[in-house]
């Protein structure tokens, strides 16, 4: 809530994170697990998936498993978060790398692992600003101050992976969500920044 308040967000996009958290991670699973068939055969290299996700190496599907609030995904999608929050590491040549890209399982740290709490600063920004697929919070704002929670999905995942299941899911606990933050905006019930939007 209150990375969503510097970030300037409205309670319809706080909604829908803490949406998208639900149906990403259930709160605790962190860390994807092992679909059928393994990491490599969805993601790594020669994968339906790969080009998406920029994974060009063997071990790239497992390495780069969706981590974090949002399941951050793909050896391209752990570089742009660095890039995006300033976080760079020294490699042993003396060139800079990109700290998630050399060490992936930060992407599922928050502040009881670290005094940097990725988890968060991830999900918030990286929906706030359209990292994962060229959209964001914003793009689904409605002129009438609603908001479209089922459009949304496309917010982490591309067209072809959205799904029917999570899609409807995230967009059900959207609205949940909203109606139980516009009740409580007007009381101070959120972090400063954000802007109160009335319920669905």
């Amino acid at each position: 809530m209150d990375e969503a308040g510097h970030q300037g967000l409205n309670t319809n996009h706080l909604a829908y994170l803490y949406a998208t958290t639900h149906v990403e991670t259930q709160w605790y699973n962190y860390e994807e697990l092992e679909p059928a068939g393994g990491f490599e055969a969805l993601y790594g290299p020669g994968s339906p998936n790969a080009v998406q996700l920029g994974n060009t190496e063997p071990g790239d599907g497992e390495r780069y498993k969706g981590r974090g609030y949002i399941h951050l995904t793909g050896r391209g999608n752990y570089r742009k978060a660095s890039d995006n929050l300033g976080l760079y590491v020294p490699l042993l040549d003396g060139s800079r790398g990109y700290e998630l890209e050399e060490f992936p399982a930060r992407a599922a740290y928050g502040t009881e692992f670290s005094a940097y709490d990725y988890r968060t600063k991830i999900a918030v920004r990286g929906m706030a600003e359209g990292w994962f697929t060229g959209v964001s919070l914003s793009s689904y704002d409605r002129p009438d101050g609603d908001y479209d929670f089922y459009s949304a999905r496309a917010i982490i995942n591309w067209p072809g992976a959205q799904g029917g299941e999570p899609r409807q899911q995230a967009g059900n606990l959207g609205i949940d969500f909203a109606r139980i933050l516009a009740s409580h905006c007007p009381r101070g019930g959120t972090s400063a920044g954000i802007v109160c939007r009335a319920g669905p």
